[in-house]
């Protein structure tokens, strides 16, 4: 409790039982509801602790000797703050604790191990309380339970909001982030146990646990960005979690993202974007990334987006005997307005100048580098057998410019990227010509190639070393001397 609030409490109490037995007045009850939000205004100190505990990991973080004696206390620390987290309805200190362990996992493995250890069940829990999706949530009890919560947080009650009970929901979401960027291991765990399906929901503005995340305090982008951030991250890490069903609505939030973006990559390429449109672009990049997922590693994610009917397929004890129904399509989500949308982003995107070597890896770099991605594997597609009418009608000739130009003038892994998209158009007797008009064929020999010979000799040489001693020794004997 903060200090002094007991002796503060027992004022107030005093001053309500006079009240109620007509020896004081309705003044001395006022008095009463002022002292003790008065009182909890204050923070006690295992707030301060955690406060303090959590500034001091995002100041010190990069240094050595801090680490160093931080992790002695590392075991202390996570336990205590894991021990916060799991309390139910611990509304006052699980903010703070989640801030906590969001800063921690910056100072590395010790850390980050013990985390996922103690506090990964106990921050998913944590954060389907906040938003009213935890165990029986449903029951009339714990419906109650947030309605009340919901009530302090907006000020509902007499006296305003109590302090002390913000929301914790974005702070628990940054905190989930970190975890599964520092330790990606735990990314099947986080699935098992909901977090992504939490967080598709929270993705969408219009969702019940949305509306409930923002009436208890949090802003409404930040809380959609922080869900769109974690689906990110988890659906890289795996992607056949998805259910058929949330993949759809995934699609349809994806597909809304993309809808009239153009205009601010357009302005991001020419140097002339504003704040807003810079984290429209942001929220784009994110978008594209999880469709190239979905679209490249989710099994049968693009079967289902274009109709593709599989030939054989595989089935359980539990599947009726008859006539199979075949690919299960998302009927509702239309896969050519996706692809005229990024087809229209892609165009948006053509740089007017070389990247700069501190422009390596921004925004607008990295959505080029997922657009080749995602548009190489349909290009890809096109050349198949039986290929379906969505994706046989699907023309990326007026784009071939568009990336022959961006091989030319990005770098980095993105300039791979798009040396390889831009390759697959080459090998695609349906865009051969357009490459080579484009005199995309010079630029692969100049920039792609010569990157290829590279990586195959990387190869070769750490297989060179992995299985013969001989070139093991002077590989060691040519560090040795490097060193030296």
């Amino acid at each position: 409790l903060p200090p002094g609030f007991e002796s503060r409490a027992k004022q107030a109490s005093e001053r309500l039982s006079k009240a109620t037995s007509n020896q004081g007045s309705l003044s001395g009850m006022d008095a009463a509801f002022e002292e003790v939000l008065s009182g909890l205004q204050q923070s006690c100190p295992a707030e301060l602790v955690m406060s303090i505990l959590g500034n001091l990991c995002l100041c010190g973080g990069s240094l050595v000797a801090f680490k160093e004696q931080m992790g002695k206390y590392a075991k202390d620390f996570v336990s205590a703050l894991g021990r916060e987290l799991n309390k139910p309805m611990n509304w006052r200190f699980r903010g703070r604790a989640a801030g906590a362990v969001c800063n921690l996992l910056r100072l590395g493995d010790t850390f980050g191990e013990l985390v996922e250890s103690k506090c990964t069940k106990a921050l998913v829990s944590a954060l389907k309380e906040e938003i009213g999706e935890s165990s029986g949530a449903a029951s009339q009890g714990d419906a109650g339970t947030t309605a009340m919560l919901q009530a302090l947080r907006s000020g509902l009650l007499p006296g305003g909001s109590l302090p002390g009970v913000e929301s914790a929901v974005t702070k628990l979401l940054s905190a989930l982030t970190n975890l599964v960027t520092v330790r990606p291991g735990c990314s099947q765990e986080l699935v098992a146990l909901g977090l992504l399906d939490s967080a598709i929901t929270l993705m969408d503005p219009k969702a019940q646990t949305t509306k409930t995340a923002v009436a208890s305090g949090d802003k409404l982008e930040d809380v959609v960005a922080q869900g769109r951030t974690v689906v990110a991250r988890l659906l890289a890490k795996q992607p056949d979690a998805l259910s058929v069903q949330k993949e759809a609505q995934l699609l349809k939030l994806l597909t809304s993202y993309l809808v009239g973006s153009s205009k601010a990559v357009r302005a991001k390429a020419m140097g002339a974007a504003t704040e807003e449109e810079n984290r429209q672009v942001e929220t784009l990049e994110l978008a594209v990334r999880t469709l190239a997922v979905i679209m490249t590693k989710t099994t049968g994610g693009l079967d289902r987006l274009i109709h593709r009917t599989p030939k054989v397929m595989e089935v359980d004890e539990t599947t009726p005997v008859g006539r199979s129904q075949g690919c299960i399509g998302h009927e509702d989500i239309s896969f050519k307005e996706i692809t005229d949308r990024l087809l229209e982003i892609s165009l948006a995107a053509r740089p007017h100048s070389h990247v700069a070597p501190d422009e390596v890896g921004n925004a607008l770099s990295r959505l080029r580098g997922n657009l080749a991605v995602l548009l190489g594997a349909l290009c890809e597609g096109q050349t198949g057998d039986s290929v379906p009418p969505a994706l046989r009608d699907l023309d990326l000739a007026p784009i071939v410019e568009t990336f022959v130009e961006c091989l030319r003038k990005e770098r980095g892994p993105v300039q791979n990227n798009i040396g390889v998209f831009v390759t697959k158009l080459a090998q695609n007797p349906t865009y051969k010509n357009d490459v080579r008009d484009a005199n995309g064929m010079e630029s692969l020999h100049q920039i792609q190639l010569p990157r290829v010979e590279a990586q195959k000799a990387a190869a070769q040489r750490m297989h060179r070393i992995e299985t013969n001693s001989d070139a093991r020794r002077a590989e060691i004997a040519r560090r040795l001397e490097k060193k030296s």
